[in-house]
């Protein structure tokens, strides 16, 4: 036996995340749901709830938004299954807050508020002929938050591919006799319109990245569409 990864990818309401669920519930052992959506309204914490109680006594619960690399990272050991619901709103909480971190470009501009040119409209300048130009500062914003994106997106891929490593006890860390199948669960958004707003786009253009990484790292993928899962990677 060894390590396992795999990956399931659909749509919304797709079923993916019941059948990660009933996949990972015939595996015996002690069980993790490392849990990415944050109860930000009465509507997302009465959700939360119900699927805790679905989920049952057997799971133990990590909630986590942004820092799961960190919690698989430390849990990896101890569990005989893990399942990580899911990496979209995980991207999208990564996403937000890189939106809304300052940097000195953004710190510099809220400072200097005053000397900018009248026409400047939430970091665009309209020129005399009416067209909208892109000023530095935007420019630089958003190079600082794909970094941002861009790292953790390696780091959770690096993580990933050392959990494969441990399969046999490879590592100082990995303890030999110890094996788990991890389930990550994510949303497929390229299979609709393009979205007419840049940070729609950005957002669908990081998540197409991020499970297109992740499947090439996977033992297994399923892509799931009203209920019925189709393997589209077998193990090697």
């Amino acid at each position: 036996m060894s390590n396992e990864i795999i990956f399931i990818i659909g749509g919304a309401r797709s079923g993916k995340s019941s059948f990660a669920l009933n996949e990972a519930s015939n595996i015996k052992g002690q069980k993790a749901y490392i849990a990415t959506a944050e109860a930000l309204d009465d509507e997302m914490r009465e959700r939360i709830e119900k699927h805790k109680k679905a989920r049952g006594n057997d799971w133990n619960t990590y909630e986590e938004p942004v820092k799961i690399s960190d919690v698989l990272s430390d849990i990896k050991n101890k569990y005989s299954i893990i399942v990580i619901d899911c990496l979209t709103i995980w991207l999208s909480n990564i996403l937000h807050r890189a939106q809304n971190t300052p940097n000195s470009c953004a710190m510099g501009q809220a400072e200097h508020h005053e000397k900018l040119p009248k026409n400047y409209v939430s970091g665009q300048v309209r020129n005399g002929a009416g067209r909208t130009q892109t000023t530095k500062a935007r420019t630089q914003s958003t190079e600082f938050s794909s970094q941002i994106i861009e790292d953790n997106i390696k780091q959770f891929i690096d993580v990933l591919k050392d959990f494969l490593v441990c399969s046999l006890g490879s590592g100082p860390a990995c303890p030999v006799g110890r094996f788990c199948s991890l389930f990550v669960v994510s949303n497929e958004v390229g299979m609709g319109i393009v979205p007419d707003n840049e940070l729609a786009r950005e957002f669908r253009d990081w998540a197409g990245f991020l499970n297109q990484k992740v499947a090439e790292t996977a033992d297994e993928v399923y892509l799931v569409t009203a209920g019925i899962p189709v393997k589209i990677k077998n193990k090697k």
